[in-house]
């Protein structure tokens, strides 16, 4: 039985009021029994204040001012992209172990000096690779393990949508768009292909990627097209945008060399074989929940990370060796690539 905690929550915006709070209300008390809150901005910052019963002299604009007072058990960081970086390596030089939500930084650069704090520091960092931890996913690499569709040789994901996620009204609705966020659909939807695709199929050895901005009057990608070629020799085949301008798109399938296995919109997981297929119930969900619980245990040490500093960096790579193809129209090897000037 985990012993109650006191939480930190650094930056209340959108994801934290729809998703992280009703997840962590869901663990209960008994896993974190107090929280304490950080955002700069007043309505975000008061709205989780409501929503976990913080008192005012526990909520804070600013999250250094936080951990010198509360000294918190660990935090959960939910600010904009471009914060990332700076906020975990000031909680993991505090001793408090750290969540941090996806991207785990901006650059390649960013997310290695921050695996770099945490190894010399002692401190852990986990990061929200939440849709690995769905239970479709969790059904889809269950499936593949028991070898239901036989070896697997394809990955295809496709996210195509009109617009990007919107965010708190007073601070900027449109942050995604902007060059401060480091990247746009990629960086932001297709982070979450890759670490699936990392999941399923394994390490990456080379990646060939369209990437742009064809249809949407931003600062960052709306369309991105990544063909990934894994050490295994399996290939990887990634769309996201926020380019679309019909009705939204959410694909994703690993193909076997005797069948298939989807998700679908329902929740379900279909593997088909030949002509049979069957049906697997399972919860459409958003796998905060088992990300929470897992990082917990990892804490109580029963448990490994929900998704560790250095598998997210290994998702950066794919991310900028990407950004590097779809800009010299190379293919680009993953392992061992380094970002210029980051």
């Amino acid at each position: 039985m985990s012993k109650p905690r006191k939480g930190a929550m650094i930056g209340c915006g959108r994801v934290v009021q729809d998703h992280h709070v009703p997840a962590w209300m869901q663990l209960g008390r008994s896993v974190v029994d107090r929280w304490t809150v950080a955002d700069p901005l007043l309505q975000s910052r008061a709205a989780v204040q409501v929503q976990l019963g913080v008192p005012n002299e526990m909520a804070y604009i600013d999250y250094r001012a936080l951990l010198l007072r509360e000294q918190p058990d660990f935090v959960v960081i939910s600010s904009p992209h471009q914060f990332h970086e700076t906020t975990v390596i000031d909680c993991l030089n505090a001793g408090v172990p750290v969540l941090v939500e996806k991207p785990v930084a901006t650059t390649l650069a960013g997310a290695e000096r921050m695996v770099a704090v945490s190894r010399e520091a002692g401190v852990h960092l986990a990061v929200l690779h939440n849709y690995r931890w769905m239970e479709q996913a969790r059904l889809v690499r269950r499936l593949l393990d028991e070898g239901a569709v036989g070896e697997p040789f394809l990955f295809r994901s496709e996210r195509i949508g009109m617009y990007w996620s919107q965010g708190i009204e007073g601070y900027d609705p449109a942050w995604r768009t902007k060059e401060s966020a480091g990247g746009g659909c990629l960086l932001d939807n297709g982070y979450h292909k890759v670490y699936l695709a990392l999941n399923y199929l394994g390490p990456v050895a080379s990646v060939q990627a369209r990437i742009g901005t064809f249809n949407r009057e931003i600062e960052v990608d709306d369309t991105a097209l990544l063909l990934l070629t894994h050490v295994n020799g399996a290939t990887s085949s990634i769309q996201v945008a926020w380019s679309g301008s019909g009705q939204s798109v959410n694909v994703s399938e690993v193909c076997g060399r005797k069948g298939s296995i989807s998700q679908e919109d329902d929740g379900s997981v279909k593997v088909s074989c030949c002509e049979e297929v069957i049906r697997h119930t399972s919860r459409a969900d958003a796998g905060f929940l088992e990300t929470f619980r897992r990082f917990i245990d990892m804490l109580d040490g029963r448990g490994e990370s929900p998704a560790t500093a250095e598998e997210a960096v290994e998702t950066m790579r794919v991310i900028r060796a990407a950004y590097h193809s779809a800009r010299t129209g190379t293919v680009v090897d993953v392992p061992g690539y380094r970002e210029q000037g980051a």
